[in-house]
């Protein structure tokens, strides 16, 4: 159990579905917060209905003659809205539009069913609830920090993992005596689903339900799991069999008793920790339990993804305010703007994509005191990966019985005897670290330095000069008689390790705080990282150590990489410079971003600063976005970044000669960042506004899919508009790019002549196109691509405040050509045919009763397998893998085939 520094008595909550229960009090209980907020942001203002309806038609299909025909948030008689719900007028899906720029522009979306708030789900509930408080801070503190998030861009995206929509009634509920299973239950159950897994379970559980005292039992070694009999969703409880009802309510039974769920009519609830108990011990899987406390905002986000990305759903559980009753539900994909896909359990209904980044209100100034305002839910998570063949191990670092040291505030990673940053190479070198904390259970063992190399690959391990003779501990606890590190001890003294340097070439290296636990047995166990640990980034030459990066509690910030220019840098122009800035200092601290470009005579040429303050977590990097309007009368060229972080005051970062002011470091502490300013030409000025496909009715078409069998004819259509007052004359064409391939499919059959005016907004069509018109390949993933031609010169038409608009079709007859680099091949036949085919880094076998994928490399070892209970489609995914060739058996009712795969990576 993870511990705090300070003991203290904290509120569990028990995740329930409709009644709330009390929190129960127990000992060193970890209170998580998780904020709420989105990724995607526009700008920091009140958003108008029409400009949420402007976004909303990105999303979903509405109707023509809709005003801003939205659900709006709860709100008083004048109030504002917090947030705006489209449904999709066909019902494929839902937006929620933010009410304040300063949240960002979408909050969740989904490409199927609808939102409706008066039966919302518990968990769709609490984020709903979450955006509101969020926004009506927003309002009372227009001056607060709270730096809007740039939008990260994720090329591996996951496509949702679970096939199954279950809940909590009819039929799960027919073994459990009660009219809900819990959606403790719930979740836990269709992770198992997910895995098949396991055949049978293990050990006995009894227990009391406090509500009727009714004991409930069972011996699990004698339960038998029918994954081949349930179906990924039972609707309506039509066309479903007796044996299939009663397969998942076995399961939902089982896992019921295994958390010891508590029943009631009304509710049923219990916790998340007795969930990761019950798969641990009842069910043989691999677990670990994490929190966003103590992995910190980027890592248990980063965890998530990673989990995901090797296509393993995760358990979230999170409740309300000030602790109570929550929700449990799964997460099971992400999209490409790091927006999780979330299944709630409750039949389907909301699931979607949501936002679980970390975003604080803070230095809310005299009105609250100063303190920090966090809109925050408990969040936890457990990570399942079932012990069977070809399955992973969980993460070392993740697992409960791991060593758990985390470094305060005033942690440490310097030089011991010399405030240097040059010296010369030696065989050897002495760090030395401090101020770290046991979080976990009593450690005994060893700590050290692990070396990682430039593409954060471990080098080498160093451990302390104690190792041979039983470890750190061994020497600093000698005079207690278990010689271990309790549990919440600190160590505030400097603790100093050699790191040896010989063998290493000559580059950047990061030099990272590491322990290993010493086992009864004596041997070592795995070496961990140490957690919100400071770090040292060195630089070795042939003569010289130089150190590139220091982390200590006085240290300022440090730019970890180049700007990014969100568009182009242009005379008159206006865009967003997005800076990867770094705190040295295990302090969070608030302040305002200013750049400042410098020409090459020296001179300032241009400043741009945050609008509002941003928060930065101790030894945490956050990517900066910087707003920046460019003179008309700015020279083109190069032009070096200089940066300053100006301390939050509570009164907008005003400049004065009390203002604290954090040295940013260059690059590696050594190198300068420059941005390059363009010349003024079309490419600047010519912007997309909006792309829509419609139908021979000329309706738009929902951009999730698109079903070509359904339709005889259809276009695309595109909306083009000028900034800075400049006219475009030129020609405009049409492309599809193939996000497998790369390969561009032409739309328009010759390029269309324009002319685009200040303030007006011109349409550019497709023309119609038939299917046959449209070489693309069913699940592939495309992206519509917009070529402008000016003055014989070919560019890339940007879009304007609005995402990049990605395709998929479905009913395509044309059939790819699957040689060179990536493909597909039949290694062997017969029997019925079954499709194979393979994009955005899935393969899907659709056809036949089929029973599992298995993939192997050329080594024969299983790296993927999914087992998929006779259904007629089933999907394996690539993410995580790496390029080479593979083979994909497919089992089949009286049919085995195998596939001969060559993958890209």
């Amino acid at each position: 159990m993870i511990k705090q520094v300070k003991r203290t008595y904290q509120k569990f909550s028990i995740f329930v579905c409709g009644l709330r229960f009390g929190s129960v009090a127990l000992t060193l209980c970890v209170g998580i917060g998780l904020f709420f907020f989105p990724l995607l942001s526009l700008r920091a203002e009140q958003v108008t209905p029409r400009q949420a309806l402007r976004i909303a038609r990105e999303y979903v299909t509405l109707p023509k003659n809709i005003s801003t025909r939205a659900t709006k948030g709860k709100g008083g008689k004048n109030a504002v809205t917090p947030y705006y719900i489209f449904n999709d007028v066909q019902g494929k899906g839902f937006v929620i539009v933010s009410g304040d720029g300063d949240m960002g522009e979408v909050l969740a979306y989904s490409r199927e069913g609808k939102l409706d708030t008066l039966h919302a789900n518990p968990g769709v509930k609490l984020l709903l609830a979450g955006y509101t408080r969020s926004f009506r801070q927003l309002q009372r503190l227009q001056h607060v920090s709270g730096e809007r998030a740039k939008t990260p861009r994720y090329s591996k995206t996951v496509a949702p993992l679970l096939a199954s929509r279950w809940s909590q009634a009819e039929p799960y509920n027919g073994m459990t005596g009660y009219p809900y299973t819990g959606c403790v239950a719930t979740a836990v159950a269709q992770v198992m689903y997910y895995h098949r897994w396991p055949e049978t379970g293990k050990g006995k559980v009894e227990y009391t339900v406090t509500y009727d005292r009714r004991k409930k039992s069972t011996d699990f070694s004698r339960s038998h799991y029918a994954w081949a009999d349930m179906l990924p969703a039972y609707a309506s409880f039509g066309g479903a069999t007796q044996v299939q009802k009663d397969a998942v309510a076995k399961l939902m039974s089982d896992v019921g008793i295994a958390v010891r769920m508590q029943y009631t009519p009304r509710a049923s609830g219990t916790q998340s920790r007795l969930a990761y108990q019950a798969l641990k011990d009842n069910f043989d899987y691999s677990v670990a339990f994490i929190s966003k406390l103590n992995e910190g905002a980027a890592n248990f986000t980063a965890i998530l993804r990673s989990e995901l990305l090797n296509s393993y759903p995760v358990y979230l559980s999170g409740s309300g305010k000030g602790g109570g009753s929550g929700h449990a539900w799964v997460a099971d994909g992400f999209d490409e703007n790091g927006l999780f896909h979330m299944n709630f359990g409750w039949g389907g209904q909301s699931d979607g994509y949501y936002s679980l980044t970390a975003l604080n209100v803070s230095q809310s100034g005299s009105e609250f005191g100063g303190r920090p305002l966090a809109f925050s839910y408990g969040i936890e998570a457990i990570v399942a990966h079932p012990n069977k063949p070809g399955s992973m191990p969980v993460d070392k670092a993740l697992l409960e019985d791991s060593p758990q040291l985390s470094f305060n505030g005033e942690g440490y990673l310097v030089l011991p005897s010399s405030e240097e940053k040059m010296l010369p190479r030696t065989r050897t070198m002495a760090v030395a670290m401090s101020h770290f904390v046991n979080k976990g259970k009593n450690f005994k063992g060893d700590i050290g330095i692990g070396i990682y190399d430039s593409a954060g690959e471990r080098v080498a391990i160093c451990p302390s000069d104690d190792h041979a003779s039983g470890g750190f501990t061994n020497r600093h606890f000698a005079q207690y008689e278990d010689k271990s590190l309790i549990s919440d001890g600190l160590i505030n003294t400097p603790q100093t390790i050699n790191v040896p340097l010989k063998g290493l070439a000559n580059g950047y290296y990061r030099l990272v705080p590491m322990c290993v636990a010493l086992l009864p047995d004596g041997t070592w166990d795995e070496w961990v990282k140490m957690k919100n640990a400071p770090t040292m980034e060195i630089e070795l030459t042939n003569a010289n150590i130089r150190i590139a990066e220091l982390n200590k509690q006085e240290a300022g910030f440090q730019l970890m990489g180049e700007p990014v220019v969100d568009g182009l840098l242009v005379p008159g122009g206006k865009t967003t410079v997005v800076l990867p800035l770094k705190n040295l200092s295990g302090v969070p601290r608030d302040g305002y971003v200013k750049m400042l470009l410098l020409g090459k005579d020296g001179k300032v040429a241009c400043v741009g600063r945050t609008q509002k303050a941003v928060e930065f977590d101790g030894f945490s990097a956050n990517d900066v976005s910087v707003p920046l309007t460019l003179g008309e009368d700015i020279a083109p060229g190069h032009y070096e970044v200089r940066l300053e972080v100006i301390g939050d005051d509570g009164q907008g970062g005003l400049e004065d000669g009390q203002i604290v002011r954090y040295r940013v470091g260059k690059l590696h502490d050594k190198e300068s960042a420059f941005v390059e300013i363009q010349p003024l030409s079309a490419s600047s000025w010519l912007k997309n506004q909006e792309i829509v496909f419609y139908d021979d009715g000329k309706d738009a078409i929902s951009r999730e899919e698109i079903d070509l069998g359904r339709y005889s004819l259809l276009g695309v259509m595109a909306r083009l508009k000028t900034t800075l007052g400049k006219t475009y004359q030129g020609t405009v064409s049409i492309f599809l790019q193939d996000m497998t391939t790369r390969q561009m499919l032409k739309l328009t059959k010759s390029p269309k002549q324009v002319t685009v005016v200040p303030g007006a907004v011109v349409e550019v069509n497709s023309g119609w196109l038939k299917n046959t018109d449209l070489p693309v390949v069913n699940g592939r993933r495309y992206r519509v691509v917009l070529y402008g031609n000016s003055d014989g010169k070919d560019f890339e038409i940007s879009n304007s405040g609005i995402p990049v608009y990605y395709v998929t079709f479905k009913g395509s007859k044309h059939v790819p050509d699957n040689g060179g680099a990536t493909g597909i091949e039949s290694a062997d036949g017969g029997g019925e045919e079954l499709a194979v085919t393979h994009g955005n880094k899935v393969i899907e076998v659709r056809g036949g009763s089929l029973l599992a994928l298995r993939l192997f490399d050329v080594n024969g070892r299983l790296v993927r397998q999914v087992s998929v209970a006779g259904r007629s489609e089933a999907a394996i995914f690539l993410q995580g893998l790496s390029g080479g060739v593979y083979i994909l058996r497919i089992e089949a009712r009286g049919r085995h085939t195998a596939h001969r795969f060559v993958y890209g990576g």
